[in-house]
C-alpha cells in the first residue's frame, strides 16, 4: 500500500512525518495487513483520513475529531492503521467522505446488504435520524438490501438491488435530490 498527498492529522497513516508527501511512499503498517496479496483488499481515502479493508476487516487512520476512525475512540488523530470496532460484523465495502477540515464520515456495506455508518453526523449523514456523531459503526435503519454505498462531502448515497438510489445528510445544495433543501436525517 502506497500513500501520498497531504499528511495533516497523520492522514497518510505514517505518523507525523511531514506536512505532505508528493511521491508515493510505502505504508508498511497497511501493507503488513494485506499479508502480501491484493486479494480481498480495498483501499479508500477521505479528506484527512484513510482506510483499508482486508478480508472484511476495516482499518482506519488520520483525523478522528468526530470518531471517523470507528475504533471506539475520540483521540484527535490516529497515526497508523487501527482496527475499526466492527462488533464481529464483516464488511464487503467501505468508503470515506467529508468536505474540509476535520469533518468526515465513513460508510460500510456487508455482504447481506446492510449499511453501517460512523464519524461526523452533524448534518444527518449517518442516516440515524439525528445529528449525533458516532465513533463506532452503527447500522443505518430503514434501507432495503443495498449493493453499493458512497460517502459524499456531508451526505451519503446507497444503491439498492432494484437500482433505486437512497440519499441522506446535507442537502443545502440539493445533494439528496428530493426537490428540497435542508438536512435529511434518514
Amino acid at each position: 500500500v502506497y500513500v501520498w498527498g497531504g499528511n495533516t492529522n497523520a492522514a497518510l497513516g505514517l505518523g507525523y512525518t511531514s506536512k505532505f508527501i508528493d511521491t508515493p511512499v510505502l505504508n508498511a503498517a497497511a501493507t503488513a495487513l494485506t499479508r502480501g496479496t491484493s486479494s480481498g483488499v480495498q483501499v479508500t481515502a477521505g479528506v484527512q483520513d484513510g482506510g483499508i479493508l482486508v478480508n472484511g476487516h476495516a482499518y482506519s487512520w488520520g483525523d478522528n475529531t468526530y470518531g471517523q476512525c470507528g475504533c471506539n475512540s475520540t483521540a484527535t488523530d490516529i497515526v497508523s492503521p487501527t482496527a475499526v470496532d466492527q462488533g464481529g460484523v464483516l464488511f464487503s465495502w467501505i468508503d470515506q467522505g467529508g468536505n474540509t477540515g476535520a469533518d468526515g464520515h465513513e460508510l460500510a456495506l456487508t455482504a447481506a446488504g446492510v449499511v453501517y455508518a460512523w464519524g461526523d453526523g452533524a448534518e444527518g449523514q449517518l442516516g440515524r435520524g439525528t445529528t449525533v456523531d458516532s465513533d463506532v459503526p452503527l447500522p443505518v435503519p430503514g434501507l432495503p438490501v443495498i449493493v453499493d454505498v458512497r460517502a459524499g462531502g456531508m451526505h451519503s448515497l446507497a444503491l439498492d438491488r432494484d437500482g433505486n438510489v437512497w440519499a441522506w445528510g446535507s442537502n443545502n445544495d440539493g445533494q439528496v435530490g428530493n426537490g428540497s433543501t435542508g438536512y435529511v436525517l434518514t
